[in-house]
């Protein structure tokens, strides 16, 4: 039993004092989401000197771009929820996020895994309605496109949009990628 313990105990945690990691994670410490939410924070300001240099010059943000914040955004929520900050906290940065992914749309549109994280984060977080009207929006639009036979209204989708909009039509079946 020993030898199982010290590979898969928390032995090693105890003899480091692991008093000092409050964190959601089983396997990473502290410091590490530290060093993540450090790192993601460098990636946010790159971005938004970026961002800030190409609308001076007269352009505009693709899609992608809103993505890619998106992506950068929603990590930082994630990371916050992993060190134990307060879920408002959370809830704001996942908001920020939210705003680019609802800018991120392109025809055509597929990524349905995505949708449907940020449609559940969102009922979790409980969502402002104003936003949670526009990612309603989103979806619909997602739903009624014509981009292929294997894209359908999905169930699942459905029942999370219908928690808070109860008068939501529901799709009879599961989208299945």
């Amino acid at each position: 039993m020993g030898f199982f313990n010290s590979i898969f105990g928390n032995a090693k945690q105890q003899e480091k004092g692991s008093g000092d990691n409050n964190t959601r994670a089983q396997f990473k410490d502290k410091r590490y989401f530290e060093g993540e939410l450090n790192r993601i924070n460098t990636w946010i300001d790159q971005d938004k000197e970026d961002d800030d240099a190409l609308l001076a010059k007269g352009g505009h943000l693709q899609p992608f771009q809103y993505r890619s914040s998106f992506g950068i955004l929603q990590d930082k929520a994630d990371v916050l929820y992993v060190l134990m900050q307060p879920v408002e906290k959370v809830k704001i940065v996942f908001e920020q996020a939210l705003d680019d992914f609802l800018k991120s749309w392109e025809d055509p549109y597929e990524p349905y895994a995505e949708l449907l994280e940020v449609i559940s984060k969102a009922v979790l977080l409980n969502t402002n309605d104003d936003h949670f009207n526009l990612l309603i929006d989103f979806a619909d639009k997602a739903d009624n496109q014509k981009l292929s036979e294997s894209w359908q209204p999905d169930a699942l989708i459905g029942y999370l949009l219908n928690y808070r909009k109860p008068s939501r039509p529901i799709s009879k079946e599961l989208y299945v990628p």
